[in-house]
This record gives structure tokens, C-alpha cells and sequence, in this order.
């Protein structure tokens, strides 16, 4: 008995809630006080001059080749010039030409060919 009047007694002691707070909003990334937990990645842009373009077609990716680099992969035919098309696609020859690289992390990604 002694534990549900000092139950009793807490519940009435304690103020009644009347109304409730309007100033309460979601934190946004540029307002939190803490930092974000993974920072945006850096992209840096380099131009390879005589990369090697490969093309395999069993999942339409386009692979450029430089000696000492990791390759750089994108699955965009667009990118591809009218010239290298044929040689590239129909007859999935290697074709040599001036590409535009994007590093993300430690991949990169293709962005031009010309």
C-alpha cells in the first residue's frame, strides 16, 4: 500500500501539460550541430590523352584503359563519338581516343570521349 500512495502522490504533484511547444522542427544538415557522417566525396577531373576503349557488350559497359592507372568504366553510349561507333560496337575492335576521367573515392568514372 505504501508504493501506490507515493505513486498517487508523484502523479499529483507533477504539473499538468497545457499546452504544447510550436518552436519544435526537424534538424536539417546545415542547422545540426553535428557533423555530417560521411563527408561529400571529392571528384577530381583528369583528361587521359591515348586511352585504350573497350566495349563489352554481355552488360554495355565501356571500359578506358591507361597503363598505370585504375580503369574507368561507364555504361553511357552516348558518350561515344559517331567515328569510334562502328569499329567500337559492331565489330568490338579496341579504339584509341582522348578521354575525360572523373575520380570519385578511389574509382573513376568515364564523363567525355572524344
Amino acid at each position: 500500500m505504501i508504493e501506490s500512495e507515493r505513486q498517487e502522490e508523484l502523479i499529483n504533484r507533477s504539473p499538468p501539460l497545457t499546452s504544447v511547444p510550436t518552436d519544435i522542427r526537424p534538424l536539417s544538415a546545415e542547422s545540426s550541430p553535428y557533423p555530417t557522417p560521411f563527408p561529400p566525396p571529392i571528384t577530381l577531373r583528369e583528361t587521359w590523352e591515348t586511352a585504350k576503349l573497350t566495349y563489352r557488350p554481355n552488360d554495355g559497359t565501356i571500359t578506358a584503359i591507361v597503363p598505370n592507372r585504375k580503369p574507368a568504366e561507364t555504361r553511357d553510349k552516348s558518350l561515344v563519338p559517331e567515328v569510334y561507333r562502328q569499329r567500337l560496337f559492331d565489330k568490338r575492335k579496341e579504339v584509341t581516343a582522348t578521354v575525360e576521367v572523373e575520380k570519385i573515392g578511389n574509382a573513376f568514372k568515364i564523363v567525355k570521349i572524344e
